[in-house]
């Protein structure tokens, strides 16, 4: 998109419009939070979402696609080849925080159910420019993973392109396109799936590609409800499970995904959550990617035969509600929110200490939203003595643009950071920056913060605060 030039044609003359990038990140986080229906077909739920106390990171916003699956969005104004990995560790906590993610879809738009895939969450990617590098990982990626590339052309125009993903239909196509009505009942007719699309279906031999379609066989033998997907990267086999049991509209979901290599024969990856209660053979399973799957190798006919009930237990888990399908802290989170009636609500834990005392109502209403509660009572104090408003998750830019240390309060104009405990590598980088650098458990922190803002001009009390 570089070599695109825009021309605004008006008085009889062609007058060239300059492109430029963002001022501030900000600012294109704002664009395309007011707009992220138009501009992308995601629905937006929130902002600078913070991943709680362990994690510690703000994600910059959340979103639920067309077909509800849930969409991590990161956005960097210029380059930045760090922007993936942050996503994708976003991706991760998502997926551990399923029950939290339906409860914000439920406060937002007023029904948990729209959410039906956490099979295929998103990663939508957006900064002015993209190393090769991100574009090969993409494309190698297991995950859903879009780059788009914008440019701001004047204050009235912005250009996107989809560098890796699939660009959302025009508004004049979504028009003209009539949904479906959903159905309880698998398709009837499946077509053959193409195998060559699977780049190592060719590269492997005939006695690998024989055991695929006998644990093909196998799979279908269950029911009437399994197909067989081919992607570039992957064969996995499905099943159609209806809206009553995945309570969400009828949806292909994942039994188990298939791998062929030269070397190592045929892998068999299932997804860990739907095998609890299952006998697992520690002599031919193995967790794999930190425990979320299982893996097998399957070199005969033998291990066809030791795959069949895990295969089994994982086809018959997605005809449940949620059953297996959900890990177990999950169902716990939606039982605890009421999402899951079926499920009695788990045992009261001990109390927690309470919550520090919010500031009052109306004073800087959006960064209390957006901090942490260790912080909350001090954006109190600070809102009555004058002082500047922080940015909350300030992010600090490194070299050629990329992150590098984020603090829960920033002040850039006085170059003064608020950071929680156990931010020490954040706190040694504000530091090297020339930062002034606070801990949020300081004493007499909020006399300390006065004090800066004073000697940079900023009126603030005398009095201290503890």
């Amino acid at each position: 998109m570089g070599d695109i030039r825009l021309f605004h044609l008006i008085s009889g003359g062609a007058h060239e419009l300059p492109s430029n990038p963002a001022a501030y990140e900000r600012d294109l986080q704002d664009i395309f939070q007011k707009h992220l229906h138009a501009l992308t077909g995601i629905d937006f739920l929130a902002a600078e979402y913070s991943t709680g106390q362990r994690h510690r990171r703000r994600i910059d916003s959340l979103g639920i696609d067309a077909a509800g699956c849930p969409v991590v969005i990161e956005y960097k104004r210029s380059r930045d080849e760090n922007v993936i990995n942050q996503g994708l560790d976003y991706l991760d906590w998502l997926e551990d925080h399923q029950a939290e993610f339906r409860d914000l879809v439920r406060s937002k738009l007023g029904d948990a159910r729209r959410v039906e895939d956490f099979t295929a969450p998103r990663l939508l990617c957006v900064a002015g420019e993209f190393p090769r590098q991100d574009v090969v990982a993409a494309r190698n990626s297991r995950r859903r993973i879009d780059l788009v590339r914008y440019r701001r052309y004047g204050d009235d125009f912005i250009s996107l392109e989809w560098l890796h993903g699939e660009a959302p239909p025009s508004a004049a196509a979504s028009r003209a396109v009539t949904k479906p009505a959903v159905s309880s009942d698998p398709p009837s007719a499946v077509s053959k799936p193409d195998y060559e699309r699977y780049e190592y279906w060719s590269k492997t031999d005939d006695d690998t590609r024989a055991l695929f379609h006998k644990l093909e066989a196998l799979v279908r033998s269950f029911g009437g409800d399994v197909r067989t997907d081919s992607f570039r990267s992957e064969l996995s086999f499905k099943r159609f499970t209806s809206p009553a049991a995945a309570n969400a509209g009828g949806r292909w979901r994942v039994v188990a995904y298939v791998y062929l290599r030269v070397r190592t024969g045929l892998r068999l990856l299932i997804s860990s959550s739907l095998l609890r209660g299952t006998r697992l053979d520690d002599d031919f399973t193995r967790p794999y990617d930190n425990g979320k799957y299982r893996e097998m190798a399957v070199h005969n006919d033998e291990d066809v035969s030791r795959a069949e009930p895990l295969l089994r237990a994982a086809y018959e888990s997605l005809g449940k509600l949620p059953g297996a399908w959900w890990t177990t802290r999950t169902t716990r989170q939606g039982a605890a929110r009421g999402l899951y009636p079926e499920f009695p609500p788990p045992a009261a834990s001990p109390a927690s200490p309470p919550p520090a005392p919010a500031p009052p109502a109306g004073a800087w209403s959006r960064a209390v939203e957006l901090a942490a509660p260790e912080v909350r009572a001090l954006l109190g104090a600070l809102s009555v003595r004058g002082a500047p408003e922080p940015e909350v998750g300030f992010e600090l830019a490194g070299a050629g643009g990329a992150v590098a240390a984020e603090a829960e309060l920033g002040w850039p104009a006085h170059e003064v950071a608020v950071l929680l405990p156990g931010r020490e590598a954040d706190a040694a980088a504000f530091a090297t920056a020339g930062w002034r650098v606070l801990a949020a458990d300081a004493d007499d922190l909020v006399e300390a913060l006065a004090d800066v803002f004073a000697d940079t001009g900023v009126q603030a009390e005398s009095e201290g605060a503890r």
